[in-house]
């Protein structure tokens, strides 16, 4: 069974080369560039240098003419690549992950820059027609609206297993301009979940 690798950046120079060096080679790597309306920049297509660091390694490119709605449509778009590991741009890879039986492959994340511990995350996902994030941008839905897998919460409904792999978020190595524009959108983005969760 096949692996596409699927990055959702934009402005990403610095963070990218380190990723796509710790995937595996010849690896099919996606790249999905753009920025978000509901957090606006002067043009919505990188401009530093992203794609082509993508192009030189390889990856193929979705890119925009228009900025994406939000986080979870351009989220979503990653899942019309088949079974596929999504993988940030400040994320290195350690060890090689094989697709297994079920919906739902969860890998271990280091973030030591948000939290003390390691977690677990759904990552790799046998996408089918229909299947989307909502709500909350690692929360992924059916095509019947039933949760596949949440931030640490497994779906009833689908069969999930364990990717003896570790991400490794590196988020903290980022230029400080940068990490006060994804800190600003994280703000945002917690608004807007809390917003959804309201009853």
């Amino acid at each position: 069974m096949s692996l596409t690798f699927v990055c959702c950046a934009f402005n990403e120079a610095r963070q990218l080369p380190m990723m796509l060096a710790t995937l595996p080679a010849q690896a099919r790597v996606v790249v999905i560039d753009g920025a978000y309306r509901d957090f606006p920049h002067e043009v919505p297509w990188s401009t530093d240098g992203t794609l082509e660091i993508a192009e030189r390694f390889g990856c193929e490119i979705v890119t925009v003419r228009r900025p994406w709605e939000s986080q979870i449509e351009k989220r979503t778009a990653s899942l019309q690549f088949g079974t596929v590991f999504v993988i940030d741009a400040d994320e290195l890879l350690e060890g090689v992950p094989r697709p297994g039986r079920g919906d739902c492959g969860w890998v271990e994340v280091r973030n030591p820059s948000l939290y003390d511990k390691a977690y677990r995350q759904p990552r790799i996902f046998h996408a089918r027609a229909g299947w989307h994030y909502a709500g909350r941008h690692h929360w992924v839905y059916d095509e019947s609206g039933r949760l596949v897998a949440g931030h640490g919460e497994p779906g009833e409904d689908s069969r999930h297993y364990d990717v003896p792999v570790t991400l490794h978020n590196v988020r903290h190595w980022r230029d400080p301009g940068r990490m006060q524009a994804k800190d600003d959108y994280r703000y945002l983005q917690r608004e807007q979940e809390l917003a959804h969760d309201a009853p």
